[in-house]
Formats: C-alpha cells, sequence, structure tokens
C-alpha cells in the first residue's frame, strides 16, 4: 500500500469516526438518563418492562461480549429469569478492517505518478468511492431460541435476535453508517426508500437466518404452539432490528407475534417513503428508547447528518424517554451562560476559543457516554424492582389479577364544574367479539345513532355488522380489495361510508346494506372520514395530505383542498357543520370553511390528531391528542388551550368523546367525561373536573386502535391489534 492509499485510507476512517461516534472522555461514573417514564411503564405493565429490560441487556452488553460468553450462554443467559437450555447462534459477516483497507487499494490507488497528482482528497469523492466499492459491507447479530411451557399449559417458542451497535475501531460499522444513500428495501416493496448502510446489515442478517425464519413459519403455522419473537438493538443494530422486522414480515410473519425495541436508534427511511411505510409496516410494533443528550438523537450530528438526508423514524413507534442527565444539563447551562455573555460584552472580553473548545468538548464528551453507557441502566432498574418489589413480581408472573375499577382522584374547582359531580365510573369487560380469519390491523368501528347497530371494517376488506345488546354477528360484506381503514354512519342513521387502503370509498344503505355507489379517487389510501350534522356532505383525508368534500346523496365532489404536507388520519365537523378540522398527527391542526373550502383562523394549535367538538362552558372545545402522550381541550374559535391531560403509562392511540349535541337534557347534565385508548392495551376515563384518569382497564396488551362510547354512556367498545373487538359495560 503507498503513502498516497495509506493517507485516503486514514482520513476517511478519521473524518467518518469523528461524524459518527467518538470515544468516551469522561469517566464511567457520570449520571446519565433519568427513567421516569420507564419507571411508570414498570408499575402499569410489568410484562413490557421485562421485555425492555431483556432488550437492553442483549443490546448493550451480551451482544458485545458474544465472543467471550458463547461457552456460557447456551446454559443461563443473564437476560433470562430461569436457566433452561438455549440454542444461540452468532451471525458475523462483516469485513474486517484489512479486508476492507485492502479493498479500498485496488478501488482508488491512482495508477501513475499524473493521475496521483490530479487526484483530490476530500470526503464526497470518498465517499462516492464507498458507495461503488462496499456493497458488501456485512451484519453481526445474535439469535437465541427457547422453548417454553407457559403456566396455561400451552408450549411457547420464543426468539430473541439482536444486533450489535456500532463498534468505532471497525471500519464495517462506521462505512455502514457513512453508506447514506437511499435505496429500495426490496424488490417486494420498491418504492420504499432506507438508509443503504442500515438495509445491507440487516439483509446480510436475514440471508443468514433463512433456516430460522422457516422454523418461525412453522412454529406460527401450528395451532397448538405459541410463537414470540424479540428483536432488539442498539444505535446502528436498533435501524438494522427494525429493517429485518420489516423483511420477517414481507416472509409472512404476522406483527402480532413479534415486538422490536430499539435503543437510540438513528432514523432511516426517507421522508417520501413515510406514508407507504405507515401503510404497510404501520402494524409492526416498535418501542423506541431514547435518553435526552444522546449523541446521535439530540445533537447538530442528527441536524447535519441524518436530517439533512431527509431520513425520518418509523411513524407508529411508541417513545420512551429518558429525561436529560443532570450532569448534561449542567453543562448546558454553563454554555448558555457564556453565550450570554459574550453575547453582551466587547469582544476584546469574550470568552478565549480554547474556554469554548474545553467545555464543547465535555459536553461531546458526556453526549458520547450516555449514547454508549446509558441504556444498560434499563436492565439495572429492572433487576432492582425485580428484587424489592413483591407486588411487581406476583404482578409480572400473572398471580394477581388486574383491577379495573377506577380510582375518585382530588377534585378541583373548575369551569366545567356545574357538571363535575363526583362519579367514579366502574367498566367490566362483558364480551369479546371474535373476527377469525380476518386478520389483525387497525380495526375501524362505528355505531348507529340509536346504539343498536356496530359496525367494523377488517384487514381483508370486510364488514361485519352486530347487533349490540345480544352481541350476535347479523351479516358480513366482503366490501373493499383492500384493507378498510375508516367509517362513518350518518346522524340520521340511514347511510354507511367505508373507505379503503387503496384509495377508495363506497356509500351504503344501511337498512339493507346495499351499495349505493363506489368512488375510486387515487392510489393514496383514505385513512380519514367525517359526515356533517345534517348528512349533507362527506369528507375524506388522503394519504397525500389531501381532503375532498363531496355531496353525499350524489357522490358529486365539491372541493379538493391541499390540506397538509402529510397523510390526513382525523377529521371532524364542527356540531353546526360549518366548519371542518383535520389532523396528521405530526402537523398543527387546521380548519375549513365547509362551504368554500379557505381555511380559517390560525395554526396555533396542539400537533396531533383531532377527535371530538362539544360545547363548554361558554363555546364550542376542540379535544385533540398527540405521540407525545397528551390530550389537549383547546377553545375552537379562541385558540386558548383550556386543559392538558397526560398518559404516562402510554401513547394515546385512539379517543372516544361523548355526543352531547344528540343527547336528551337529561343526559347533558352529566358529568364531562372522555375515553382514551393506548399502545399499552389500556383504556382510561379522564374526567374535567379532576384533571385525572378515574378509571383505568386493560383487556390485552397490544395497542387500542379504536374506542366508541355508546349513545347512552353506558357501553364502551374497543379494539386492537390482536383483531379482536371487546365490550365494556358501566356497571
Amino acid at each position: 500500500m503507498n503513502q498516497l492509499t495509506q493517507a485516503i485510507a486514514t482520513l476517511a476512517l478519521t473524518i467518518v469516526t469523528q461524524k459518527i461516534i467518538a470515544q468516551p472522555i469522561l469517566a464511567q461514573t457520570a449520571e446519565y438518563a433519568e427513567l421516569q417514564e420507564y419507571k411508570q411503564l414498570c408499575f402499569t405493565n410489568p410484562v413490557t418492562c421485562q421485555k425492555i429490560a431483556q432488550a437492553a441487556e442483549i443490546s448493550m452488553k451480551t451482544v458485545y461480549d458474544s465472543a467471550e460468553m458463547n461457552n456460557q450462554l447456551a446454559s443461563c443467559p443473564s437476560f433470562y429469569e430461569s436457566c433452561q437450555e438455549v440454542k444461540v447462534q452468532i451471525i458475523d459477516s462483516t469485513l474486517s478492517n484489512q479486508q476492507i483497507l485492502s479493498n479500498l487499494v485496488e478501488t482508488i490507488e491512482p495508477t501513475d505518478a499524473e493521475n496521483q497528482v490530479k487526484f483530490q482528497i476530500n470526503i464526497n469523492n470518498l465517499v462516492n468511492v464507498f458507495n461503488n466499492a462496499f456493497n458488501n459491507l456485512g451484519g453481526y447479530a445474535m439469535v437465541f431460541e427457547r422453548e417454553t411451557v407457559q403456566r396455561n399449559g400451552r408450549p411457547k417458542v420464543s426468539y430473541i435476535i439482536t444486533f450489535k451497535g456500532t463498534i468505532p475501531s471497525q471500519i464495517n460499522d462506521l462505512f455502514t453508517n457513512a453508506y447514506v444513500r437511499s435505496t429500495s428495501l426490496s424488490k417486494q416493496h420498491p418504492d420504499i426508500l432506507v438508509h443503504s448502510g442500515f438495509r445491507q446489515y440487516a439483509k446480510t442478517v436475514a440471508i443468514a437466518t433463512e433456516k430460522t425464519v422457516k422454523e418461525m413459519l412453522s412454529a406460527q403455522a401450528d395451532p397448538n404452539l405459541d410463537l414470540e419473537i424479540l428483536l432488539a438493538g442498539h444505535s446502528l443494530g436498533g435501524a438494522a432490528a427494525t429493517i429485518y422486522g420489516m423483511l420477517l414480515q414481507d416472509q409472512g410473519i404476522l406483527a402480532e407475534n413479534m415486538q422490536i425495541i430499539t435503543f437510540a436508534a438513528p432514523p432511516f427511511i426517507r421522508e417520501e417513503s413515510i406514508n407507504l411505510f405507515a401503510q404497510t409496516y404501520g402494524y409492526l410494533p416498535i418501542i423506541a428508547i431514547e435518553n435526552r443528550g444522546d449523541l446521535i438523537l439530540d445533537t447538530p450530528l442528527f441536524e447535519n447528518g441524518y436530517k439533512a438526508k431527509d431520513y425520518q423514524f418509523p411513524p407508529l413507534r411508541q417513545l420512551i424517554e429518558g429525561n436529560l442527565s443532570r450532569s448534561l444539563e449542567n453543562l448546558y447551562k454553563q454554555r448558555e451562560i457564556i453565550q450570554q455573555r459574550d453575547y453582551n460584552i466587547s469582544r476584546d472580553e469574550q470568552s478565549t476559543n480554547s474556554q469554548q473548545f474545553a467545555l464543547e468538548s465535555k459536553i461531546k464528551a458526556e453526549q458520547t457516554n450516555i449514547h454508549v453507557n446509558s441504556y444498560h441502566q434499563y436492565y439495572q432498574y429492572y433487576l432492582d424492582i425485580l428484587a424489592g418489589d413483591r407486588e411487581f413480581n406476583r404482578r409480572l408472573t400473572g398471580t394477581v389479577s388486574p383491577t379495573f375499577s377506577g380510582a375518585m382522584a382530588p377534585t378541583n374547582p373548575d369551569l366545567f364544574s356545574p357538571r363535575a359531580t363526583n362519579i367514579t365510573p366502574n367498566y367490566t369487560l362483558t364480551d369479546t367479539l371474535n373476527t377469525p380469519g380476518r386478520g389483525i390491523g387497525i380495526n375501524p368501528l362505528a355505531i348507529t345513532p340509536d346504539g343498536q347497530i356496530l359496525v367494523s371494517g377488517h384487514q381483508d376488506g370486510s364488514l361485519s355488522f352486530w347487533h349490540l345488546k345480544n352481541r350476535e354477528k347479523i351479516a358480513e360484506l366482503s366490501a373493499h380489495e383492500r384493507t378498510v381503514t375508516a367509517l362513518a354512519i350518518s346522524g340520521d342513521g340511514q347511510t354507511l361510508v367505508s373507505s379503503s387502503k387503496n384509495g377508495s370509498f363506497k356509500v351504503w344503505h344501511l337498512s339493507d346494506r346495499q351499495e349505493k355507489y363506489q368512488i375510486n379517487v387515487d392510489a393514496y389510501p383514505i385513512n380519514a372520514l367525517a359526515i356533517s350534522p345534517n348528512s349533507q356532505y362527506l369528507v375524506t383525508g388522503h394519504g397525500n395530505g389531501k381532503l375532498r368534500i363531496w355531496n353525499l346523496a350524489t357522490g358529486e365532489e365539491l372541493r379538493t383542498i391541499a390540506a397538509h404536507s402529510q397523510g390526513i388520519n382525523s377529521l371532524i365537523f364542527s356540531p353546526n357543520g360549518q366548519i371542518i378540522a383535520s389532523g396528521t398527527g405530526n402537523e398543527p391542526i387546521k380548519f375549513w370553511q365547509t362551504e368554500t373550502g379557505e381555511a380559517i383562523g390560525n395554526n396555533r394549535r396542539h400537533l396531533g390528531q383531532v377527535w371530538g367538538i362539544f360545547p363548554g362552558s361558554e363555546e364550542e372545545l376542540l379535544v385533540i391528542s398527540s405521540f407525545d402522550r397528551t390530550l389537549k381541550i383547546w377553545n375552537l374559535y379562541s385558540g386558548e388551550e383550556i386543559r392538558t391531560f397526560t398518559d404516562n403509562s402510554g401513547t394515546i392511540w385512539t379517543v372516544a368523546t361523548p355526543d352531547y349535541y344528540h343527547q336528551n337534557l337529561s343526559q347533558r347534565n352529566q358529568p364531562f367525561l372522555l375515553y382514551t385508548g393506548s399502545w399499552d392495551g389500556q383504556i382510561k376515563v379522564w374526567s374535567f373536573s379532576t384533571g385525572g384518569a378515574i378509571f383505568t382497564g386493560s383487556g390485552d396488551s397490544r395497542p387500542v386502535t379504536s374506542l366508541l362510547l355508546s349513545p347512552d354512556g353506558q357501553t364502551l367498545i374497543s379494539s386492537s391489534w390482536d383483531g379482536k373487538i371487546r365490550i365494556w359495560q358501566q356497571n
């Protein structure tokens, strides 16, 4: 290797290392992120708490020590609660540093002196060389397989697959991170563009586990066997684990049998592919653990690196965030003081470059420590409560049944006090409606104004009609070619509208369930529907951010509005039908005049989905929820925020609001309540007067995807990822 080639290789390694990750400088005793959200999760959901702890142990420790620990792993891995025989497979297709440098020599070494003089050494040239030369970079993962017998007597086969994160001394890992150009996920999904390096890392592991995947599919097809797959990874490994989960779903593994848990995983989906990803892989259960101050996620490296390349995170992940460490918070304050002082004094008196450099070095070192060392704390905290909390142990092992009765929070004076009487609702899970063969997924629900008929939409495109009183299915229709995404029933109870993933919607006569007409709009899914209170207008929300207003009776398109830059997933009319509110989940709620389609008001609103508009003490109130776990109440006209509710146990996925406008006067005097369904399977009832949850129930640990309240307020109906519909009756 000549001097020029050595210089190029050294420069490449130095630059990429500085861009991707730096070695820790501070002592390992530095303080790390506070774990309040995780602690709250462990209190409410011990099983998920345990899974996150297992993922932290294997992602932050086991996978890095695998070569030395291989002899002991098969007998008793530290992340299992008991010593049982475990099959272990180590997959290592990474290239050694020597292999990569040899390839580099063959690729970029100039052939004569003239070319050596002309060759320009800069990072852009090098990245282009790497993109073309290193398509054979590999991945590293560990696969654990264990068969157990559950307490109910059913056998279960469990797989844990963990992907190794970046090791700065290994060029394979550094170049994998730096391989930032986008590529198609697969031939099956060429329009979903992902980070090339992360995709290649996952793909090499997928090729090496083809036999294992066949065993998974066989276990999944066995009706007498349960299957559980946990995919985990830290940093680079977290992105690879998620892509691997996508590839597993393409091969037929059901999302309900998988759990993906990542720690400080960088974004990897191109922005233009986000909507298509949500349509295709939106059911993948992803829990993302991120500690604030992390070098990869909370610094200019993220802004100038992944974000500059238009990479985004999976849109439907559940985020659990660790608070900023005290030591890093103090360093940030010192930097702010210096910056403020330098702004207010003359140039001659300003801080020296050496002072600023020293402080920035300490900040970077602490951010690196957070990225490299802080996430193992999730496992350590789990061990602490496992050892000292008997109640946690009993709930984890299922020896204590969850309670479904609410506890009244302290009452406070409130503008809603005239209707806020003391009440402690108590709902009991009375019935479960099974939909065998209809697939899992987001099953939309709708109920007739008289509360008699329940309609459910399914992943296979079918509609089911249920008699709510006796819980019997009265009809089933093959309505759409693809997944039913939304349902709406008119206020007069005469018309049902159903929409599909393929960009079409159908209008039905509800009395005889006959199709009235069908509209094929475009290729973008219709994810939201709303019908005006007078049953005159239908509004549809589309995956490309467009909003369309239709004449419900005739199907005539009245106007199209370029409403949002992202797909619309929530719509609602104001009680007088003159205003439409639309939301995407990631952009401000927007408002439109029904008659003209013109935007009204301003966008100083909460980011999230809009769920309900109903009368407050003076004017209409708007209910909005967001993936930041908050539920906010706004004055529709003034934009004033009235109240904020925070669900610390899980991301709010769906909200039900009472239909106060169609209730009789006696019912209007009842307390104002809101009903939410969360990612962790919990259903909660919230009181305006107390500002807190006054009832919590759980029928399943999987996300609640749709929630309805019967017109009389006595029955809650929920659907979840397991494809089941649950009926909750108020005692």
